[in-house]
């Protein structure tokens, strides 16, 4: 069974979403996501509350929804590093970062908020 959002914002295995969320992390200047705490590490996000991935990076891998309101910031930061975005082995992280964006996006647009399911 894999991990599934609503929007079409992503769907694939757990492991690749963790790859990918790892990616976005280091071009977004975050420090390894092993070292934050929810990742098995000890170190809290209090320097990263306003910083536009902070939702995204922060939020169960496995349930619950990201706002809508906060779809459209998170859509923004990924925009930022968009280019940054390994496109090759083992997939195409700027391809799953554009489809994150196209789906943040959609429910942005719809004022509907994200599921992760």
């Amino acid at each position: 069974m894999g991990l599934d959002t609503t929007h079409g914002a992503w769907h694939g295995s757990y492991s690749s979403f963790g790859t990918w969320r790892t990616e976005v992390a280091k071009q977004a200047g975050f420090p390894p996501l092993y070292e934050m705490y929810g990742y098995g590490g000890n170190r809290f996000w209090d320097d990263y509350l306003t910083h536009p991935l902070y939702e995204l990076l922060n939020h169960s891998d496995c349930d619950g929804e990201i706002k809508w309101e906060d779809c459209k910031i998170i859509a923004d930061g990924l925009l930022e590093i968009l280019d940054k975005m390994p496109n090759d082995f083992p997939f195409s992280l700027r391809k799953k970062t554009k489809q994150f964006i196209d789906g943040c996006m959609l429910a942005y647009n719809s004022k509907e908020n994200l599921e992760f399911q």
